[in-house]
Order: structure tokens, then C-alpha cells, then sequence
């Protein structure tokens, strides 16, 4: 359209940071449900500290936030309400409730909480990221054990970043 006005348009500046961006959004919407993003705290620590820091960080990039029973919004208000409604919280299991979100209007999702570890045991397709708090450990151990038992089949790290009591692994659906 610029173009077609006389206007330069430069292509392909920032591919990358684009698809940071859309990407989530792209790829759900190419496969009619959202992408879902699940974040835990692994450590002996009382969890339920690193989880509310994690949907602190993280709910800003998602539509629906579930930590504990509750679902909200990532952002509240952050909606048109005509475009987008909380999902009923009746539906059961994962597929299930992924369709309902979706048509719901929600295209991410964030799940926080290790205690969901037994709902994506048999799901894990369903689940495109994953964020893993890690307490700081011992130099013994290292972050790279770490890593390896907390990447399951299918995942890869995409990054690891310092996080104010260890470090948060990254880790992405492999294509």
C-alpha cells in the first residue's frame, strides 16, 4: 500500500523480533489453538513464591493466565470483550479446554505451576514452551545437569536467563 503510493518500504528489517512477537499468535491461529506456554519452579523452596513471580514476569505476553484453579486474564481489561471472553471453567481435560479457550478468542496461554506436571504428563504435545525457574545449585551439579533433566523429549533450550534466585531455563517446541 506505501509502496503503491510512492513510499519506500524496506523488507525483512526484523524478521526475528517479528516472529518473537507474532509467532505465537501465527501459530495458533494455524492450528485453531493457542499456544500454550507452561512455567514451573523446580527447587526445594516453597514454590508458590516462584510461582507468582513467574505470572508476574510472564502474563503480559498471554491472553489467559492459569495459576492455581483460577483463570484470568493476562491482562485484565486487556480485551475488546466483543473479541474475547473468559473460557467456561467446566470443560475437562486439556484438549478440551484448549478448543474452548480458542473459540473463546484466546490465542496464548499461560500456565504456571508445577502441580500441573500430572495434567501434561500424557499432553505434552499440547504445551509449545516451557519457563523453568532453577533455584541456584551447587557448582557441583551445574546448570547443564539441570537442563538435561528438565528438557523433555521434543524440547530444546532456547535460553537461559538469570533470574533473581537462579537462573530460568527457556525451552521451545521442537519443528
Amino acid at each position: 500500500m506505501l509502496t503503491a503510493h510512492g513510499i519506500d518500504v524496506e523488507t525483512n528489517v526484523i524478521p526475528d523480533e517479528t516472529l518473537t512477537v507474532l509467532g505465537p499468535w501465527l501459530a495458533a491461529t494455524r492450528r485453531r489453538r493457542p499456544h500454550l506456554t507452561w512455567a514451573y519452579g523446580l527447587g526445594d523452596r516453597g514454590n508458590h513464591e516462584v510461582d507468582e513471580r513467574l505470572t508476574a514476569d510472564l502474563r503480559t505476553s498471554a491472553d489467559l493466565v492459569l495459576d492455581g484453579k483460577a483463570i484470568e486474564e493476562g491482562v485484565p481489561g486487556g480485551h475488546a470483550p466483543e473479541h474475547f471472553t473468559l473460557p467456561d471453567d467446566s470443560t475437562s481435560g486439556i484438549r478440551q479446554r484448549l478448543s474452548a479457550c480458542y473459540a473463546a478468542g484466546s490465542r496464548t496461554i499461560l500456565v504456571v505451576g508445577a502441580h500441573h506436571s500430572g495434567a501434561f504428563r500424557d499432553n505434552l504435545d499440547c504445551v509449545d514452551e516451557i519457563v523453568v525457574a532453577v533455584e541456584r545449585t551447587p557448582a557441583s551439579g551445574g546448570l547443564a545437569v539441570i537442563t538435561a533433566d528438565v528438557t523433555p523429549a521434543g524440547f530444546e533450550v532456547a535460553d537461559i536467563s538469570p533470574d533473581i534466585a537462579g537462573a530460568r531455563v527457556h525451552l521451545r517446541r521442537l519443528t
